[in-house]
Parts: structure tokens; sequence; C-alpha cells
């Protein structure tokens, strides 16, 4: 499964959403209401998700806001996973 349905199938499981009404731009806290304790589960699940570990100071939700920084940063750490 590609990154971003992978990435929209987890957040999608966290926000009690349908994938399908998941935008790129959807903030995660206020479009799809998913609060602190949510995001540490999302963080959690993207990690084992993809087999990776994320370095505490990614883990800011000013940092983290939308549905397209997440996408982003996990295809970041795919990316220094190959190198």
């Amino acid at each position: 499964m590609e990154i971003t349905k992978k990435s929209i199938k987890i957040i999608s499981e966290i926000a009690g959403i349908p994938e399908e009404k998941i935008n790129f731009s959807d903030s995660l806290a206020n479009d799809l209401g998913i609060d602190s304790l949510g995001l540490v589960e999302l963080m959690l699940n993207t990690e084992e998700n993809f087999d990776i570990k994320f370095e505490e100071s990614d883990l800011n939700p000013h940092d983290l806001g939308t549905v397209n920084d997440l996408i982003d940063l996990v295809n970041r750490y795919l990316r220094e996973k190959k190198e």
C-alpha cells in the first residue's frame, strides 16, 4: 500500500472519519478533531505501520498540523531509512 493511502487509513481510524472525506489540507486538530492524545496515538500507529521511529523534535503539534504534514514526515523518514 502506498504511503499516502496508508497514512490516510491510519488518520481515518484515529479520527473516525471515512478515508474519502479526508483531504491533504485538512488540519489534524481543527478539521479532523484529533486532540493531543489522538495525536500521540496517530504517531505511534504511524511508527508501527511504517517501521520507523520519530525523533521527539518532529512531534511538535504546531509543525505537524495537516494530513500533508504527516505524509511529508513519513516520506522523509522512509527516505532517510533507505540511505
